[in-house]
């Protein structure tokens, strides 16, 4: 009887140990800064910038330079910050004074969310649309 309360409390005493482990390394801000830069460069691994289309007619086109995109992981939120996007309409190019005053910021914003989602292929859980945070460039 003594045999087995001394295991079951070496195996619950090896168990916490190793959950607290987890926990330390999972929380440690190396830890996370290496994971946001791993998910940046598979984010950025396509070939072609990234070009997405707004309703108004507005072509946004992100650079992949990868030095000028920011992956941040802040707790459980993996924060993207864009580079400054080259805008064009009509062939003309457009610019805001803040990117996040053009009126198809919005949508565009939704479109990187998404596109986060995809390429990083995350679990779309409907409580997961809090994990990505899309900042303005």
């Amino acid at each position: 009887m003594k045999a087995v309360i001394i295991s079951i409390l070496i195996f619950a005493c090896t168990a916490a140990m190793g959950i607290a482990f987890y926990w330390a390394l999972e929380k440690s801000p190396e830890f996370q800064a290496e994971t946001a830069q791993l998910m940046k460069a598979s984010f950025l691994q396509e070939e072609t910038p990234i070009q997405l289309e707004a309703e108004g007619g507005e072509l946004w086109v992100f650079p992949k330079d990868s030095e000028a995109w920011v992956f941040e992981i802040g707790g459980s939120v993996l924060k993207v910050k864009p580079p400054l996007p080259q805008i064009t309409r009509s062939g003309e190019s457009v610019s805001y004074p803040l990117v996040e005053d053009a009126p198809a910021w919005p949508e565009i914003k939704a479109a990187l969310h998404s596109l986060v989602f995809t390429r990083l292929q995350l679990n779309p859980k409907p409580d997961a649309a809090n994990t990505v945070e899309i900042l303005a460039p």
